[in-house]
């Protein structure tokens, strides 16, 4: 039968942040456990138990958090596609069990302003808000953090340095590092400091702020920065819309909740100069191309460019407010207050570490697209390959 012109292009145009990977969660805030697939991987592909480990832990245990994240540990288990440490090359499962699974019986009626319960109690056609914020809740992103922590290893195993730290907390002053090369003291730094910062100093000022919020029974906001330093270049590419590496970055950046905007590279700094002081110049230097800038964030013409990639995320306060806020009863149809629920004070440190596995999985999908996906010792011998082919860049 033949496709009409309009439905083919429809298809064509479907917009997927992954091509080769898939990846599924399932699971409630308060329900038994959270439930992760991640299918696509190469076999013989070794994973760090102790990486992800840490990854769950950095999401976690930082100031500002609610008493729930004081509860749960996140141990999480692998039941499928991982044996003795090594991919299999089936479809990953995995498990992360909720400490907190008291489900409250009392149906909710009143939707908090900035949250998903408004929206989806209509959409869904709901007699109860609960479905929607158990579903809707960011206890979500332990699993994806989990998954996107398991992809990450491919380009991790490749020589690629995945970095991501808190750049401001609330007010603060908007100071920014440009950084060109991964160094490890900043790694160090941000992994002693109680708001991943990678300058201590700011850890008292955030504290204060902090405080501050506490008192005031309020909630902050801020921004993130996370880097991939050993990229080559060529990932992505300009020749569909849809295949642009910094598109498939923002669409899984702004998928966590309470981001609101990205910055790739010095995207709003440059906005405001002449072309010629924002365009990376290309340097030949001790037989190799160089650039001494890093305006673009690592990514042109939909593509890496071989700098480090700078993508840069702003995350709004916490909807959810001690103090009640102007809402409606949904069911008695009449205005009312919002009641208080259990809430971080502050995420932002969190926001970086799902920061940082979400952009090792557009790469690890960039990567499997351009040299294979079946087998990690073949994907390796033509990044090897490539690497050299490209060496004098």
């Amino acid at each position: 039968m033949k496709i009409p012109l309009k439905i083919a292009l429809i298809k064509q145009w479907k917009v997927k942040m992954l091509e080769v990977l898939k990846l599924i969660t399932a699971g409630e805030s308060h329900g038994e456990k959270l439930t992760g697939i991640l299918e696509g991987m190469p076999a013989n592909l070794k994973i760090s138990y102790e990486r992800l480990k840490d990854y769950l832990k950095r999401r976690s245990k930082f100031k500002g958090r609610s008493k729930r994240q004081k509860l749960e540990e996140d141990e999480f288990k692998i039941t499928s596609g991982v044996e003795n440490g090594i991919t299999t090359g089936a479809p990953i499962a995995c498990e992360i069990e909720n400490k907190s699974k008291t489900k409250p019986i009392k149906p909710v009626y009143v939707p908090r302003p900035g949250h998903a319960d408004f929206s989806g109690f209509l959409k869904y056609g709901f007699n109860d808000i609960r479905p929607v914020m158990e579903r809707a809740s960011a206890r979500e992103t332990a699993m994806r953090t989990l998954l996107g922590g398991i992809a990450s290893e491919l380009p991790i195993s490749l020589g690629v340095k995945l970095f991501g730290f808190t750049q401001r907390i609330g007010d603060m002053e908007d100071e920014e590092k440009e950084i060109l090369e991964y160094d490890e003291e900043f790694e160090k730094i941000r992994n002693s400091s109680d708001f991943y910062f990678i300058d201590k100093e700011k850890d008292k000022e955030a504290q204060e702020i902090l405080k501050r919020a506490y008192e005031k029974k309020e909630t902050l906001g801020g921004a993130v920065c996370v880097y991939a330093f050993n990229v080559p270049p060529g990932l992505g590419s300009y020749v569909h819309f849809e295949k642009r590496i910094d598109l498939k970055i923002a669409g899984v950046m702004l998928s966590i909740p309470s981001v609101k905007g990205i910055e790739i590279g010095s995207a709003i700094e440059i906005s405001k100069k002449y072309g010629k002081e924002t365009v990376d110049e290309i340097f030949i230097e001790g037989n190799k191309i160089k650039r001494k800038t890093n305006y673009q964030g690592g990514i042109e013409g939909g593509m890496t460019d071989g700098n480090p990639i700078k993508v840069k995320l702003y995350i709004k306060p916490i909807p959810t407010q001690l103090k009640p806020v102007n809402s409606v009863n949904l069911k008695e149809k009449k205005e009312e207050k919002t009641k208080y629920l259990r809430s971080d004070v502050c995420v932002v440190p969190a926001v970086s570490v799902i920061a940082e596995v979400f952009l090792g999985l557009i790469l690890c999908d960039a990567i499997l697209q351009k040299f294979g996906s079946d087998n990690f010792y073949e994907i390796r011998e033509g990044y090897k390959n490539y690497l050299q082919k490209i060496r004098w860049v």
